[in-house]
């Protein structure tokens, strides 16, 4: 039984006194953001150790430090308060890996090999069909690929996009030469001209060339971002349920920032994007889109 002392991970022991003094501090609310967080995980580390023993102990644990419901609330409270401080290394966790003959999880990986211990087989590691299930992964992808978004965003915008001046007179001779009227100058003709003139390094930044050509303003869509994150959390959190068992990676980053945009009720067309290379690859992304849309009542 914890009569004196509270037993922690790693042979901690924590003293009564010890206990009543993280629990003053707790309810002093302590200015010292720093001090907070570091009693905030000593309590933490052991609330939660001593579940994991026997749940009688966390009983005596909470007797032992006095607290209520009322301040337990508080404690849960400061708690989530400290996560948000947490840095987590998601590259070092495991990667769990499921057998695509079995669907067995326990899979042991040796020099370059997959090897099932419920069914034996053996799979080399170049061969498609073995997948990452592992959710600490599924967590790393997301953020990924909202950076990725960001980046999109970033790049529609015009912002760090950089166009050398002997590029952009190339592309004002070229049209010139074909005698395009610069007012009436069309996304489809710049690409054209990139493609003949071996500059097509800039297809992702053709909004910013056709603000440089015609000096129409850059678009804004900055505004929107908190909405946009918020659509593309949904969008990834249903993806699974509908890619094709052949398909690991998301959606065209291009393709979806349009489509959030509209969601958005952001008036733009498609052809603002540089989205996908083939009318087969768009029309995929539009029957997974619809697929999509079924479980998130978009329209």
């Amino acid at each position: 039984m914890l009569t004196k002392h509270i037993i922690i991970d790693k042979s901690n022991n924590i003293d009564n006194l010890k206990i009543l003094e993280i629990h003053k501090t707790i309810s002093n609310n302590l200015k010292n953001k720093k001090k907070e967080i570091d009693y905030g995980f000593y309590i933490s580390r052991v609330y939660n150790f001593i579940q994991k023993i026997d749940n009688t102990y966390s009983e005596i644990f909470l007797n032992k430090t006095n607290i209520n419901k009322f301040e337990l609330n508080d404690f849960m409270n400061f708690i989530s308060i400290c996560r948000e401080y947490i840095n987590i290394d998601l590259e070092q966790q495991q990667e769990e890996i499921i057998c695509p003959s079995c669907s067995y999880s326990d899979i042991v990986y040796k020099e370059n090999e997959y090897i099932c211990d419920n069914c034996f087989l053996v799979y080399d590691s170049r061969i498609p069909g073995i997948k990452e299930i592992d959710m600490t992964n599924k967590f790393k992808t997301y953020y990924s690929l909202k950076g990725n978004l960001l980046k999109a965003i970033e790049k529609f915008e015009g912002k760090g996009v950089i166009i050398h001046e002997e590029d952009i007179e190339k592309i004002l001779f070229e049209i010139n030469k074909r005698k395009i009227n610069i007012n009436f100058l069309q996304r489809e003709h710049v690409c054209k001209i990139l493609k003949d003139v071996k500059l097509v390094k800039y297809y992702d930044c053709i909004n910013v060339l056709m603000s440089k050509l015609t000096g129409c303003e850059q678009r804004s869509i900055s505004q929107y971002i908190p909405e946009i994150i918020r659509y593309h959390g949904i969008l990834e959190h249903y993806y699974p349920f509908v890619r094709d068992n052949d398909r690991v990676n998301s959606l065209n980053v291009q393709y979806k920032l349009y489509k959030l945009l509209r969601l958005c009720d952001v008036d733009c067309d498609i052809s603002e994007f540089c989205t996908l290379k083939t009318e087969q690859k768009y029309e995929e992304h539009e029957a997974i889109w619809h697929e999509l849309c079924k479980y998130t009542n978009w329209k």
